[in-house]
């Protein structure tokens, strides 16, 4: 996976490698332009100076060049010079795009093409198209980048420029890298790429079309191939001095090394690249060069150095806003300090990777879906405006007709020659009229086939992100389970706990995404048997122990009589355990839930209604009607949390009317809510009455009688607690272990643990300021 995105970067900036073929000559280049630019007469001159300083100074000092180019674009707009402003625009949007401003690098790119179409100069266009398919193949819309290269291609073909063309070959060929079925394209417009780099003599563009092998061959699996071809690359850069070309290499030639375990072969490539000025590189190189070393640091069991470059490239990321590459390195963090044993920090960087993951899924899916829904709609608006146009120019054409055929009659009573020319002249305009009509009718119909094939791309985009969703949330699930199997209840450590309950609440989130992709089109597969009612209630609370301890929720659960359920056991569970997590969530620090049941009687058969109640904030009545929809939510809490995926409910709806059953709400603003759904009984169980059993696991603000002696002991320890958050739990830990061993202390310091493990924050701070 980290070969491929580094094929996609290598691949991106290639154009601006090798767009004038002079790797060796750049320092030499600049130091004579900038002569040039001092020696300028006029205006015209150092605009065109300032372009080129911008040009060669790139892969040595990107935010110099970046000066460059805006400085000859602020000259060119004083002197109205448009051509050399449309040049200037270009190469902005090369150093920005080198910066990682995506966005911004795209508009310059459009605002070149925009001078080039007015100028009517396909040359100056046809760099700005290549521009847009860069930003486009980046962000990964593989249509609009095949439509800007295609655009690109045919430009520089007609204008003979041939290496730009191998240029556009080489990126376009990288759109083919996915898939096997486009192996062959893949091979095809490389290879013409090589031999018209090889015919010019340009050796940086050939060895970057071996460096484009070398990765290939490496994703699909040929590996000594894949190291042949780098070592190739990595020659030829060498030979005429590449800097930028070495560095790209070098990196991939470690990654090489790493997956074949060749770890002090893979250190020495990956060194090489960091050895050479961080300038040369862009972001997203240095960041995945920063992600590369520590990986190879952590199978070496250098762990501090893992820890100091998975930090290095936060710091870039932080820096440079580069996107889902930050979920690798809290990854590796995670990993690093769950293998020292320092299980608080690993849960944290655990929880960040899973949160910026979710960040940029969410954000790129939504992204991509607005932009093809918003184009779709304003295809479909100018169609249909176009389509009412020719239809009232048919009316019109209708209405006249009648009109002409009206006078015709009334002046033919009086001139019969004179009517039968006027006829003759109007049945030619008529069949004129006719035959503009047809041809109007013909390009309405074929804007209607262009609509229904954007239609069919529109149905592809959204195939492809729900076979996406449902190829992560497949990968997800093996770690999860290794985690709550590592973490099992039986070893009794509270941290332990903690690591099970929520691995298997993130299960549970996973699972409801994969069941509801799975059964939205098929029927659920049921495997039903006798389960105890209150046998399920209880098990359901046990799995969300750890929430209702958060928030030191009471539960009463009913027990004056038991029923057996005839239900899948494991679905009805996940559903008791969807409709409790929204409940507590709902529901205010030291609030209510209750869980009770009764029987009903349903096409003469015995059912039983279980209901959920919470004594939380309600829903609000406009969304009572969609509360079980597709990533549907009643809204945020008061408390500033996340919202959760909204398929929590989705779910439940499904299974609970797979099992032939219903759900329903019933809600007030301010009064809480409950849930109730119905499953089948096979009779009742007996059972010793119990009265209302009422569980709070943690006791809210306890008083803990101190002596003098003992709070006058831990007043300065008090001190240094209250400059602690919560979750700093190494620290905490640590300040604690200077409190002395006492019967009198050891109920309030065992209390503050268990705040801590629990992640209560109000009970903290009741502790610590007592």
């Amino acid at each position: 996976m980290r070969v491929f995105y580094l094929y996609i970067l290598s691949s991106l900036v290639i154009s601006q490698i090798i767009g004038q073929h002079r790797s060796r000559f750049e320092y030499s280049t600049k130091d004579s332009l900038l002569t040039t630019y001092d020696n300028a007469g006029n205006n015209t001159e150092r605009i065109k100076a300032l372009n080129n300083l911008s040009e060669v100074s790139k892969f040595i000092d990107v935010v110099k060049a970046n000066e460059y180019a805006l400085k000859a674009s602020h000259l060119a707009k004083q002197t109205n010079s448009t051509k050399l402003l449309g040049f200037a625009y270009y190469h902005l949007a090369e150093t920005l795009f080198l910066m990682g401003k995506t966005d911004s690098a795209n508009n310059h790119y459009h605002m070149a093409e925009q001078i080039g179409k007015q100028l009517n100069d396909k040359y100056l266009q046809a760099h700005g198209w290549a521009g847009k398919g860069l930003v486009y193949k980046k962000r990964g819309i593989q249509n609009q980048a095949t439509k800007y290269y295609l655009q690109a291609i045919k430009a520089f073909k007609q204008e003979g420029d041939l290496l730009n063309l191998a240029n556009c070959y080489q990126n376009y060929a990288g759109l083919f890298y996915g898939a096997l079925a486009n192996r062959n394209y893949f091979y095809e417009y490389n290879k013409r790429a090589l031999n018209l780099f090889q015919k010019l003599n340009c050796l940086s563009g050939v060895g970057h079309v071996y460096n484009n092998f070398a990765i290939y061959n490496h994703i699909f699996g040929d590996h000594h191939k894949a190291i042949n071809y780098g070592y190739k690359a990595y020659y030829l850069f060498k030979k005429i001095g590449d800097l930028h070309g070495i560095g790209v290499i070098t990196i991939n030639m470690g990654e090489f090394h790493k997956e074949l375990n060749n770890l002090d072969s893979a250190l020495y490539f990956l060194k090489e690249s960091h050895s050479i000025n961080s300038s040369i590189l862009n972001a997203d190189f240095l960041v995945n060069l920063m992600e590369s070393l520590a990986s190879v640091y952590f199978l070496k069991k250098d762990y501090q150095k893992a820890i100091e470059y998975n930090l290095k490239g936060i710091e870039y990321h932080n820096k440079y806003k580069l996107g889902i590459i930050i979920v690798a390195n809290y990854q590796n963090l995670a990993n690093i300090y769950d293998t020292l044993g320092n299980i608080p920090l690993s849960n944290k960087y655990l929880k960040l990777s899973y949160q910026h993951y979710k960040k940029y899924a969410e954000q790129n899916a939504q992204k991509q879906i607005t932009e093809m829904q918003t184009k779709f709609d304003t295809e479909q608006k100018e169609a249909e405006i176009k389509l009412l146009g020719e239809q009232n120019k048919v009316k019109e054409s209708n209405l006249q007709r009648k009109q002409i055929q009206v006078y015709a009659s009334i002046l033919g009573i009086a001139l019969s020659l004179i009517f039968g020319i006027f006829i003759y002249r109007k049945n030619k305009q008529t069949q004129q009229l006719n035959c503009d009509l047809k041809e109007k009718n013909e390009e309405v119909n074929a804007q209607a086939e262009e609509l229904l094939a954007t239609n069919e791309r529109l149905k592809e985009l959204d195939a492809f992100k729900e076979n996406m969703t449902g190829m992560i949330v497949h990968d997800l699930k093996n770690p999860l389970n290794s985690i709550i199997g590592l973490s099992d209840s039986r070893i009794n450590t509270r941290k332990q706990k903690t690591i099970h309950q929520m691995g298997t609440q993130l299960l549970h989130m996973v699972e409801n995404i994969l069941d509801i992709q799975k059964y939205e089109n098929s029927n659920v597969q049921l495997n039903p048997g006798d389960y105890g009612c209150i046998e399920l209630l209880k098990a359901s609370l046990e799995q969300v122990h750890m929430l209702i301890a958060e928030k030191r929720i009471s539960i009463l659960l009913q027990q004056d009589q038991d029923f057996i359920l005839h239900i899948d056991y494991e679905i009805i569970l996940r559903v008791l355990v969807n409709l409790l997590t929204n409940a507590i969530k709902f529901t205010p620090t030291g609030g209510e839930v209750r869980l009770e049941f009764e029987k009903t009687e349903q096409n003469k058969q015995n059912w039983i209604k279980i209901w959920i109640k919470d004594n939380g904030e309600g829903i609000p009545t406009d969304k009572i009607n969609t509360i079980f929809d597709k990533f549907s939510q009643a809204g945020v809490k008061s408390s500033g949390r996340a919202k959760s995926t909204g398929l929590g409910l989705t779910y439940c709806k499904m299974m609970v009317e797979a099992h032939g059953g219903t759900i329903e709400v019933q809600s007030q603003e301010g009064e809480g809510t409950q849930f109730g759904f119905t499953v089948l009984s096979t009779g009742q169980k007996q059972i010793e009455a119990k009265p209302v059993v009422v569980t709070h696991e943690i006791a809210k603000n306890t008083t803990f009688q101190l002596s003098d002696e003992d709070r006058e002991m831990i007043e300065p320890i008090l001190k240094l607690l209250q400059n602690f958050e919560v979750f700093e739990i190494t620290e905490i830990r640590e300040t604690l272990k200077n409190i002395p061993d006492s019967n009198t202390l050891k109920p309030w310091k065992d209390a503050l643990e268990s705040a801590l493990y629990a992640c209560d924050e109000d009970q903290y701070n009741f502790l610590t300021q007592s």
